[in-house]
């Protein structure tokens, strides 16, 4: 997602500093000199031109921005920039407001607004990123104290505070069960600790990733394991895609659940064709008569899988589809339908209010991060005679799938529908790699058709997650 700063200054600079990787940054400048001599540790696309140009600003990524920031020395300027890309529908928009008698003009474009003084950066910081974090500036704003939660995945959870302490913050108190605590260096940090910390104004993004939780943790929170069935050497393709899942999320082996002589024709025995496929992971080979539920139900749980992956052939496999959504439902644990699609460059998701741990938006934004591909949201509506015509686009779920996106160094595509929600998913499917669909409330008759129907229709692979309902 593209942030657009007009002005090349100090303001600048710091929130440069601040915001978090997923932001692609375009700064807009008419003196080219100071463009030059703008200096940035981060990757910064400078145009020279007057921001209060529809042509420089559309030259700069105006249409596809997801947030413009106005900070130049002139309230003239940073209202003509406001007040386009309120034209072109960005969703966050912020200026910086030069002479206070000029304040009611940017009030009545209803827009946030930070005064010129030495902490506007952090007050911008926060419009643009808004996380679980409370901070207040104070020694001129050269300092800040912080309080922010321990989230899972974070660095600093179940690690001392002797092992992350630096020169650049003191954590001054944790609050853990109700119960406030002074830490000393033997303080071990856990999950759901509110913490205070006391920071140097330019440590601030490194405290934050330190303590919150960016890190992806799919498929920890259901098994630390893979599993791949193989009933018939067609089934290669999946394996190939079992062993990808393995590579690319916090999984620590494959298990192969394999027919006993699955490769009985070749020169080579089972053990032997299936290790030179999957060989860039910890591999374990387990041979059945038949790989039935009942010898899931035990291997599952002995093996602690997290994934199974279950291999589809050219026909539909409606019954095997069948089978494997609920025994995904029932056991809690997550089934990818595998037609060979991977890698994925593109993981779509249907746009969601749920961003816990377990929802489809975060397994997807976990499995985008690790696997350095775009997450897809799409939206299907009802068709325009059934309901008013509205627009999506600016809604509070695509914000706040954005902000988590961002935070995560993942970019967010956003598609809109009318139309039948389980056709529209399943056409819409072409266009990804992967889909991850949510199967809570599968008892919902009208869910559970939904969810058969995209992984029944899709020429692509179905990660079916069983988040709570």
């Amino acid at each position: 997602m593209k942030v657009l700063i007009a002005g090349a200054n100090g303001i600048a600079e710091q929130l440069i500093q601040r915001i978090g990787s997923g932001w692609e940054i375009a700064v807009v400048d008419i003196d080219q000199e100071i463009l030059r001599e703008f200096i940035s540790e981060r990757k910064v696309e400078k145009i020279q031109g007057d921001a209060s140009s529809n042509l420089v600003l559309k030259k700069a990524g105006l249409e596809s921005a997801g947030a413009v920031i106005a900070l130049t020395d002139n309230d003239g300027v940073n209202i003509e920039v406001v007040r386009l890309a309120k034209e072109a529908g960005v969703p966050r928009i912020s200026a910086r407001v030069v002479d206070i008698q000029n304040e009611n003009k940017y009030k009545k474009l209803d827009i946030d607004t930070v005064i010129s003084d030495n902490i506007a950066a952090r007050q911008l910081e926060h419009l643009l990123e808004p996380r679980r974090v409370a901070s207040k500036a104070f020694a001129g704003g050269r300092a800040e104290a912080i309080e922010l939660e321990i989230e899972s995945g974070s660095p600093a959870s179940g690690r001392q505070l002797k092992e992350i302490g630096s020169d650049a913050f003191i954590v001054g108190a944790l609050l853990r069960g109700g119960r406030v605590i002074i830490p000393h260096g033997d303080t071990l940090f856990q999950t759901g600790d509110l913490v205070t910390v006391v920071l140097q104004a330019d440590a601030f993004s490194e405290v934050v990733d330190l303590f919150s939780g960016s890190e992806s943790r799919f498929p920890l929170y259901y098994g630390k394991n893979v599993a791949v069935i193989m009933e018939s050497k067609d089934h290669l393709g999946a394996l190939s895609e079992a062993e990808e899942m393995v590579i690319n999320t916090q999984a620590d082996s494959l298990y192969v659940y394999k027919k006993e002589g699955v490769f009985e024709d070749n020169i080579e025995t089972d053990e032997e064709s299936i290790s030179a496929v999957a060989s860039n992971v910890d591999l374990h080979i387990n041979s059945f008569l038949k790989v039935s539920n009942k010898v899931l139900d035990t291997e599952i749980g002995n093996a602690s899988i997290g994934i199974l992956v279950v291999p589809l052939g050219t026909d539909k496999d409606n019954s095997t589809i069948k089978n494997y959504i609920n025994y995904s439902k029932s056991n809690k644990i997550p089934v990818l339908f595998s037609r060979n699609s991977n890698p994925y460059t593109r993981i779509g998701i249907k746009l969601s209010s749920d961003l816990t741990e377990e929802s489809t938006s975060r397994v997807a934004l976990d499995l985008c991060q690790k696997m350095g591909s775009t997450l897809v949201a799409f939206q299907v509506k009802e068709a325009e005679f059934l309901s008013s015509p509205t627009s999506y686009s600016d809604s509070k779920d695509l914000i706040n799938l954005e902000d988590s996106a961002r935070y995560k160094g993942v970019d967010v595509k956003y598609e809109e529908a009318s139309g039948n929600v389980a056709k529209e998913l399943a056409n819409r499917t072409e266009s990804v790699g992967l889909f991850v669909l949510d199967i809570s409330n599968y008892t919902n008759w009208q869910k559970r058709k939904t969810v058969e129907f995209i992984s029944m229709n899709s020429n692509i692979s179905i990660l079916v997650v069983p988040s709570e309902d």
